[in-house]
């Protein structure tokens, strides 16, 4: 959201870190109706994720100004856990269904790189009659 308005206007600092942090959590939740979700309260919903906050993205943040390095600096790879509907579904950096998904992926893609045997149509090819 913030990407997008700075893109457009040229300008930073549209959105405060915390007001989109709300936007993604509270306010997307109620947004789709889902109410009893976006935050960690007994009887909501529990869908939440955990950051390493010794990354290079995230490593020195003060704690007043943690949610800033957050929104804007964190990635997908300082992700070390998340939790969905209160069950674990990545624990440490690895799926807990999938196992690791980088070599799951690697191996589906050398599988791609290897060349596939042709089949010989069942049928010949029918061929336009020539005028």
């Amino acid at each position: 959201m913030e990407l997008d308005e700075r893109l457009a206007s040229g300008r930073r600092g549209h959105h405060r870190p915390a007001a989109l942090l709300a936007a993604a959590s509270t306010g997307g939740m109620a947004a789709i109706g889902w109410r009893d979700a976006g935050r960690l309260q007994t009887g909501a919903l529990a869908d939440f994720a955990t950051l390493d906050l010794g990354s290079p993205r995230l490593a020195g943040a003060r704690p007043e100004d943690l949610i800033d390095h957050v929104v804007f600096a964190a990635t997908a790879a300082d992700v070390t856990h998340v939790v969905i509907g209160g069950r674990p579904v990545v624990e440490q950096r690895c799926h807990v269904a999938l196992g690791d998904v980088g070599q799951a992926l690697a191996k589906a893609i050398r599988a791609l790189d290897e060349p596939q045997p042709v089949e010989p149509a069942s049928r010949p090819i029918p061929q336009r009659p020539r005028t």
